[in-house]
């Protein structure tokens, strides 16, 4: 687990906050200040496989970030500004009612949250992201399959008071994912879901 409490500032060079449970252990992280990454990620998080003698078998760990500050970073797609490396079969939770900005949202090519499973090739699992009231997050989400592995339901909560900047694609784990509104979508450029 990892704490930044509020008043409290930290700036990386390859992530803000990096906190892992290999072994397929949980993870738990609270940002009540603020971290910045100018080239990285601002948080890079992650579950390790289990620990069953299987390579790559997925573990049941839990991931659960909890934001009220701020995180800021680059927001490139291979360095989301809220990396998660979910090798878990359980969902992983980002709960924001603070800020999180990637710094290329008007390119298009800007990625705030990114999930990724790695090499196991059964379902990892996705991810439940709670935009909050007072919450607001400019940049694209990227919670899709790659080639190697497949990704659980993945579901983006905007509550009302919430507030998503988007600018290019958007993507989610599977045909059942959902995004559920009550907030305030800003949709600019060639955008996408």
């Amino acid at each position: 687990s990892a704490t930044v409490e509020a008043g409290a500032s930290v700036v990386g060079a390859l992530a803000g906050v990096s906190a892992n449970a290999q072994g397929g252990g949980n993870v738990t992280i609270t940002n009540n200040g603020t971290v910045t990454d100018p080239t990285g990620n601002g948080i890079n998080t992650g579950t390790g496989t289990g620990s069953t003698g299987t390579s790559y078998a997925p573990g049941t760990g839990t991931i659960l970030i909890g934001n009220t500050g701020t995180i800021t970073a680059l927001g490139v797609s291979n360095s989301a500004v809220v990396q998660i490396n979910n090798f878990s079969t359980s969902a992983a939770t980002f709960n924001n009612s603070g800020t999180v900005t990637a710094n290329l949202l008007s390119s298009g090519l800007s990625v705030a949250i990114s999930v990724y499973g790695g090499s196991p090739s059964t379902t990892t699992g996705g991810i439940i992201i709670n935009n909050n009231a007072g919450g607001t997050i400019s940049g694209n989400v990227a919670l899709w399959p790659s080639t190697t592995f497949l990704v659980a339901n993945s579901t983006f909560n905007n509550a009302s008071g919430a507030i998503w900047n988007v600018d290019g694609t958007n993507g989610f784990g599977s045909a059942t994912s959902a995004i559920n509104n009550s907030g305030l979508i800003n949709i600019a450029g060639d955008s996408g879901f």
